[in-house]
């Protein structure tokens, strides 16, 4: 399953289309499914991005692990109109907060930084593609799925030949389908190892000794399911683990034991 989040309603339509999707019952956001796939229509802005992709995660998550797609637009200072990137480093500008996608599989694609403004910016300082929702579906997409299935997509709109004043919805909708055959191909590869992890991190060893152990919430028991699978999926062997854990007498201590040693394991 591959979970696409864009802005607004024109970068959505090529998709639409392109990938049969229907729309589901209304709720407090437009949502569209198809095979193995959902789209949000988040609005513009990181702190609607953010809580596009956490109402998503909590009402169509998946017990197996999912891959999330921020599509959208973006300006910057040199790269032409209608060129399609791929984030591999994604900068908060209002905090300074760094996320970095991980790209495992090929895309003629180039590789790209993605600064999220409060605002479009007309003079484009830095070295870097200008837009305003990839640090809020970073930060989010972080809290249900690993790094590697986790990325941004955005095609030039505006640049200092062609000023963001004059990107309308037209535009827009052109530029994304210009770039729906880069767009699928990245999904393929996103759903392919969506699908690679899926089998990886199935049935963690660990997980029914310790909800045996610990009584655990159902929002606990789900961070317990991925931080486990993480573990899984990074290589670590189970019994060390467990041997860690039988020191924890709550479930909270347990929880921050696990999530303190995928970290460790996660590190360079």
């Amino acid at each position: 399953m591959i979970h696409l989040v864009v802005a607004i309603p024109c970068e959505a339509r090529p998709l639409l289309r392109h990938f049969a999707l229907r729309g589901l019952p209304r709720g407090p956001f437009r949502v569209y499914e198809g095979a193995h796939m959902r789209l949000i229509i988040s609005g513009v802005g990181k702190t609607n991005a953010a809580a596009a992709v956490a109402w998503l995660a909590a009402r169509h998550g998946d017990a197996a692990p999912c891959a999330w797609l921020n599509l959208g637009t973006a300006g910057h200072a040199a790269r032409p109109l209608g060129q399609g990137v791929l984030a591999h480093k994604v900068t908060d500008a209002g905090n300074g907060v760094n996320y970095y996608p991980t790209r495992l599989f090929e895309s003629p694609l180039t590789g790209e930084t993605l600064l999220t403004v409060e605002r479009p910016e007309p003079e484009y300082p830095r070295a870097a593609a200008y837009e305003m929702e990839a640090a809020g579906f970073c930060g989010a997409a972080a809290r249900f799925a690993p790094w590697e299935l986790i990325h941004c997509l955005k095609v030039i709109s505006d640049n200092r030949m062609r000023p963001v004043h004059e990107v309308d919805e037209k535009l827009v909708t052109e530029l994304i389908t210009e770039n729906l055959p880069a767009i699928a191909a990245v999904v393929s590869a996103l759903q392919g190892l969506a699908g690679e992890l899926a089998a990886v991190m199935a049935a963690p060893p660990l997980l029914t000794w310790m909800t045996a152990r610990w009584r655990f919430s159902q929002t606990q028991r789900r961070q317990v399911l991925r931080l486990l699978q993480r573990h899984q999926a990074l290589g670590q062997a189970p019994e060390a683990l467990q041997a860690a854990l039988r020191f924890c007498t709550t479930p909270k201590a347990a929880l921050a034991c696990l999530e303190e040693r995928v970290e460790a394991a996660a590190r360079p």
